[in-house]
């Protein structure tokens, strides 16, 4: 809801700019698009139990998968330290992986995007968000994404996501598989999100 997007708002908080030596417990979600959907790449670092948005950064359209895998090397070795990046392994993201794990990026992670996996992460990011552990910068086509992602229950119980036409969730989707890499961090437990 509103509300509860407008309560994570930290006006405080600026995006770190990609030249920038950021220090910190950092994790990253990598939603990949071509054609249709753009890629977004999104850091978050955890500082005082809280999860803070720290970058996030829209690829144009047609991005080839090299210059993505390329600019977030440049961000692992760049930022002191990036702990884990999840990457969606929908479609493309197989091979893409693969790539970037052979290109020095160890931290890299495949999640398949499934109903169930969409559905944890949604409720997880959601949790953060009710517990005020996520701040986010005044990101007004962020703002926009988390506002208008849809879900509904299907005939078989399983809940599908959707938005609107004409919009785009990409900038949702790598939150969330951002904010879903601090899980084993923020609990301080084994990691209990289960993908495969």
């Amino acid at each position: 809801s509103q509300s509860l997007i407008t309560s994570c708002i930290d006006h405080m908080l600026e995006y770190c700019n990609f030249e920038e030596a950021a220090k910190g417990e950092f994790y990253a979600g990598l939603d990949l698009g071509k054609y249709q959907d753009y890629s977004v790449l999104t850091v978050v670092g955890i500082e005082d139990s809280s999860i803070k948005l720290i970058h996030m950064h829209q690829f144009p359209l047609r991005t080839p998968y090299a210059s993505v895998i390329g600019y977030v090397k440049t961000l692992c070795d760049r930022w002191q330290t990036i702990n884990k990046v999840y990457v969606d392994m929908s479609g493309v993201g197989d091979y893409i992986v693969e790539d970037m794990v052979n290109a020095g990026i160890s931290e890299a992670e495949g999640v398949k995007f499934t109903p169930e996996t969409k559905e944890k992460m949604a409720q997880w990011l959601k949790q953060c968000m009710v517990q005020k552990k996520l701040k986010i910068p005044y990101d007004s086509d962020l703002i926009a994404e988390l506002n208008i992602e849809r879900f509904e229950l299907t005939k078989d119980g399983k809940i599908r996501f959707s938005h609107p036409e004409g919009t785009h969730d990409d900038r949702f989707w790598s939150l969330a598989l951002a904010v879903a890499a601090t899980r084993q961090e923020a609990e301080g437990k084994p990691d209990s999100f289960i993908f495969f």
